[in-house]
């Protein structure tokens, strides 16, 4: 019993101690946390005002100041803590839990005062540095200074009496307004956006100068003493500048062209596909609108012939009737008189007799001096070649039977039928034998394809056999 009771107070007390350290470690990081920031702050104050460091506490570990630098702070500063922070982290001044004050270095007046001083003399010497370099222009002003130094070149250029003669009518403000406005019709971009402005703006008359440096600056007066090599080095800067923007325009008229050229060409393209597709779906339309019209008048067509067949065959058949009747009697009647004559022999009998039972069949069989069933649903409207005729005339020999209420030929002959029409080998052929095949293979044939293979080249084999007919 002694044993557990001592095992779980082991286990209490070290969660105790896990639960401690842990919470140990989160202050410690918190607490790096606030110092990282504050020194962050006094540093962006420091670069803004130069005149003091904030030395307010946070709030809270995590708040935010009353300026809002806090939330600027956590979205744009990056940094590291600093080397002592991480050797001495673990040190026992700096948790939380020790009522004493923090070890935070402050800034005294006079090192902020040395600091600023060093902040100006590196301002004053880059200011120094860049005197003698040209001004930054942009586009605009580039081309105000340009206008400056032409209407001042065509002042010098001009006599006293004519220059007073053109201020006293009108003709130079008129004469650059119309310059101006022609070369921004021409050369500029952005001419259609500015004209009025620049008719407007009084700069391009060249009646005001460009201020050199804006604010109290020790070196303006310098560069008015040296306005002549300040003019001069203006001028080659201007004319550079101009350069490089008929460079760019030039460059940008080039990529212009190339793009349209680009485009039209695209655009071509684009519409001979479009039309080449209607046209293609067009033909195609076409071809599968005659397709069913041929397909419709044949089975019109077959419609009727098999209607018409009907008839003719009953009217045969009523025909065949008789004439057996009227062949029989005659028969009958020929028999006895042979048998009446003397000289006759029952050899010469028979044979009479099989040659007129003969003839009579061959002018009653209905199919003797007709095309095929198949045949005649194509003949109208279709005209038949040589090899198709052939065909036809070789089924017309088949035998004509009654099959679920339709007229038609054995399956054996309709395989035949087929057969010859696809060794024709013509378009014609072709498209009687498959409309054929699709309208019997049901009830007669059977198709199948197989592939053999010789020595890594494969055929296909396709394979049509007749069904044996049905009894009838």
């Amino acid at each position: 019993m002694s044993f557990w009771i001592l095992l779980s107070s082991c286990l209490v007390l070290s969660s105790l101690e896990t639960a401690w350290s842990r919470n140990g470690d989160e202050y410690r990081d918190k607490s790096a946390e606030y110092f990282l920031r504050r020194a962050a702050r006094n540093g962006l104050q420091f670069q803004r005002g130069m005149t003091k460091i904030d030395n307010r506490r946070d709030t809270g570990l995590r708040g935010e100041d009353e300026n809002g630098d806090e939330d600027y702070l956590k979205r744009n500063i990056r940094t590291d803590p600093s080397y002592y922070y991480r050797v001495n982290k673990f040190l026992p001044e700096y948790a939380f839990d020790k009522d004493k004050e923090n070890k935070q270095r402050e800034l005294d007046w006079n090192e902020l005062r040395k600091l600023e001083d060093e902040f100006l003399a590196r301002t004053r010497e880059l200011e120094k540095k860049n005197y003698e370099r040209p001004k930054r222009y942009e586009d605009d002003q580039v081309w105000k200074d340009l206008d400056e130094m032409d209407l001042k070149k065509r002042e010098d250029n001009m006599d006293e009496e004519e220059r007073l003669n053109k201020v006293a009518k009108g003709e130079e403000k008129r004469e650059f307004l119309n310059e101006k406005a022609d070369y921004d019709l021409n050369g500029n971009f952005f001419a259609d956006e500015k004209r009025d402005d620049i008719l407007l703006d009084a700069n391009y008359l060249g009646h005001e100068k460009r201020d050199g440096v804006k604010g109290d600056n020790s070196d303006f007066s310098e560069r008015e003493e040296g306005a002549d090599g300040y003019e001069k080095r203006k001028r080659e800067t201007a004319e550079e500048k101009r350069d490089d923007f008929n460079d760019r325009k030039r460059e940008n008229i080039e990529e212009r062209k190339r793009e349209t050229v680009e485009d039209i060409a695209d655009k071509f393209e684009l519409a001979k596909r479009e039309e080449l597709a209607e046209k293609k779906e067009e033909h195609l339309s076409k071809k599968r609108d005659g397709v069913e019209e041929v397909a419709e008048k044949v089975e019109e067509n077959k419609r009727e012939n098999i209607d018409k067949k009907e008839e003719i065959l009953t009217e045969k058949s009523k025909d065949m009737e008789e004439k057996r009747d009227h062949f029989a009697e005659e028969d009958k009647r020929n028999m006895e008189k042979e048998e009446e004559k003397k000289g006759t022999t029952e050899e010469a009998t028979e044979e009479r007799r099989e040659a007129n039972t003969n003839e009579h069949e061959r002018e009653l069989d209905p199919s003797a001096d007709a095309l095929s069933l198949q045949c005649e649903s194509f003949v109208e409207g279709v005209e038949l070649g040589k090899g198709e005729k052939e065909c036809c005339a070789k089924q017309s020999t088949c035998p004509v039977i009654n099959f679920m209420g339709a007229l038609g030929h054995t399956c054996f002959c309709d395989k035949e039928f087929y057969n010859c029409l696809r060794a024709v080998n013509t378009p014609l052929s072709t498209e009687i034998a498959t409309y054929y095949f699709n309208e019997i293979k049901s009830r007669c044939f059977t198709y199948d394809e197989k592939q053999q293979c010789q020595q890594g080249s494969c055929v296909t084999v396709q394979t049509i056999d007749a069904i044996d007919p049905p009894a009838f």
